[in-house]
């Protein structure tokens, strides 16, 4: 248990002061973290050093509390996280946003994105919305990546996929 490196990804807060519940991920020897309150950024450090690769600023980071996943279109893994109004995917060598999708009309996101065979599933919170977008792509994928879109809401709750199934808990009910 000794340390072997630290490294500050920011000191600032998020508007709502309710500080940071994201997790970092880990994506080969890129450690992914989501420093939305802290810094309005993505973060990939180096996962031997610490030291910073890239960093992906915007204001809507602020406003973020989800937990980033690994999609892989064509072999090509992409950082897929919701933020306001949409859902994006870095390019993990950068930072570099390689694509976005509309996805709700919340102007924060608390849950996480989650993914399975490719497919990236959003729920939003407040303000409702839903979306299936498969990974891949450039620019707005909205007309051509889209499966579905819904008016589903998690608020706080992450969904799952599990057995080919999303599932979600809103208003205390559990929906498939």
């Amino acid at each position: 248990g000794n340390q072997l490196w630290q490294t500050s990804v920011g000191t600032e807060s998020d508007p709502m002061r309710w500080g940071s519940s994201s997790s970092p991920i880990l994506l080969n020897d890129l450690l992914v973290v989501p420093a939305g309150a802290e810094a309005r950024a993505v973060i990939g450090l180096d996962k031997n050093t610490g030291q910073e690769k890239w960093r992906a600023d915007a204001d809507g980071l602020g406003m973020v509390w989800g937990t980033p996943a690994v999609a892989a279109a064509d072999g090509n893994p992409e950082i897929v996280l919701a933020a306001p109004f949409e859902v994006w995917a870095l390019n993990p060598e950068n930072g570099k946003l390689r694509w976005y999708c509309a996805s709700s009309e919340d102007d924060q996101f608390s849950s996480s994105a989650v993914v399975q065979d490719n497919t990236v599933f959003v729920l939003g919170g407040r303000g409702g919305g839903s979306v299936a977008v498969k990974a891949g792509g450039k620019d707005d994928v909205a007309d051509s990546h889209v499966v579905w879109k819904g008016r589903h809401n998690t608020r706080f709750a992450t969904p799952i996929v599990y057995d080919g199934k999303l599932f979600f808990v809103s208003d205390g009910i559990v929906t498939c």
